[in-house]
């Protein structure tokens, strides 16, 4: 088991079988390297990037693209992603099985993130909803009021359970 304060890595690992890998809390950024999803099918080509696999599982549960990953901060088994099938989805990283999927967004889930204890997910939404869930069940806690348009990203505050989040507009 990995050790969120150690410099780890984890590899994103998609059902045509690319991976990417990035930083424990970080999410997967599109860069130069050609690693996007192009076509939307929930899968990241990896064009000009060097594709292995040398993976143990894969999260191939989305029905569209993944927008968003973010590893618990408190047991980094648990791994919740975001996508373009108005989703997010709690994960068990050691065994790949899905632990909680959280509907209820009405356009793409695009940022998600866990609270600093870990008891809570924020997933924010084309929507312009930000959505709070119990992690241990996947039940919806609040829904909350966004900014003025689409919900770019959201972050949990490091003193307390305030949920931060930005849109476009600069709201």
């Amino acid at each position: 088991m990995a050790d969120a304060n150690e410099n780890e890595e984890i590899e994103l690992i998609t059902s045509d079988e690319t991976t990417q890998e990035f930083d424990i809390g970080e999410a997967p950024q599109e860069d130069d390297d050609g690693m996007e999803d192009e076509d939307d099918d929930g899968k990241i080509s990896a064009e000009d990037a060097d594709v292995r696999d040398d993976a143990d599982m894969v999260f191939n549960k989305h029905g569209g693209p993944v927008y968003s990953i973010k590893v618990n901060p408190v047991d980094p088994r648990i791994v919740i992603t975001g996508g373009g099938d108005d989703v997010a989805v709690i994960w068990n990283r050691e065994d790949g099985n899905v632990l909680h999927t959280l509907s209820g967004h009405q356009d793409s889930v695009v940022s998600v993130d866990f609270s600093f204890d870990g008891k809570y997910a924020a997933t924010g939404g084309y929507d312009g909803v930000v959505k709070v869930w119990e992690v241990a069940t996947g039940k919806l806690v609040q829904n909350l009021e966004g900014p003025s348009q689409e919900v770019e990203w959201v972050c949990w505050h490091k003193k307390g359970n305030v949920v931060l989040a930005g849109s476009g507009d600069g709201t």
